[in-house]
């Protein structure tokens, strides 16, 4: 497959599909995290074809939920245990998706929450004048070195990764580089 000749909305999924099975532990992505992240996306067509085809889509969304969970216990029954994982939320997060994902992670696995543009200003379109005055600047605070190493942070947007480029390159030949798709940062 060209992942290079999906569609920019379809290559999104293909990541969020990723991040969805990462974040609950599961090995590979199955057609549930595929399913769940399409009908996760706010401008994306699959949750309105389905709508109007029938699909009660909230109702399913539930069910993928719980197939994925049911995902979550077979890899616990394989001694896989999630409470030993860092789970780090941090793509596009704002108050109400934290406490969203808090409440469906607590007590199932260590979770932690990066600090990004969309929880420290969720302003846009406020205001009274109809300005951008109120939008967000991109100002977001990453680690650079960690007891005199340097720090990396890799993304699956190549655009967001920091780093020294020989460091990001070493830990992309560690880590792989699947499911990348550069796009721009927008803020």
């Amino acid at each position: 497959m060209r992942f290079d000749k999906l569609t920019t909305k379809f290559q999104q999924a293909l990541a969020d599909a990723q991040s969805l099975a990462i974040g609950n532990d599961n090995g590979f992505i199955e057609p549930q995290h595929l399913l769940a992240a399409l009908l996760a996306q706010e401008d994306g067509g699959t949750a309105s074809i389905l709508a109007r085809a029938g699909v009660q889509v909230p109702r399913a969304q539930q069910a993928l939920k719980q197939s994925i969970e049911r995902l979550h216990k077979a890899a616990e029954k394989k001694g896989r245990n999630p409470k030993d994982k860092l789970l780090v939320f941090s793509d596009a997060m704002d108050v109400g998706s934290i406490e969203e994902t808090y409440h469906h992670f607590s007590g199932r696995s260590r979770l932690s929450f990066g600090w990004g543009t969309n929880l420290t200003n969720d302003f846009v379109g406020c205001a009274p004048d109809g300005s951008f005055n109120l939008d967000p600047i991109s100002l977001v605070c990453k680690v650079s070195s960690v007891d005199g190493h340097p720090a990396v942070k890799l993304s699956d947007n190549p655009e967001k990764a920091t780093g020294m480029p020989s460091e990001i390159e070493r830990y992309l030949r560690v880590f792989g580089d699947a499911g990348r798709v550069r796009k721009p940062v927008l803020v």
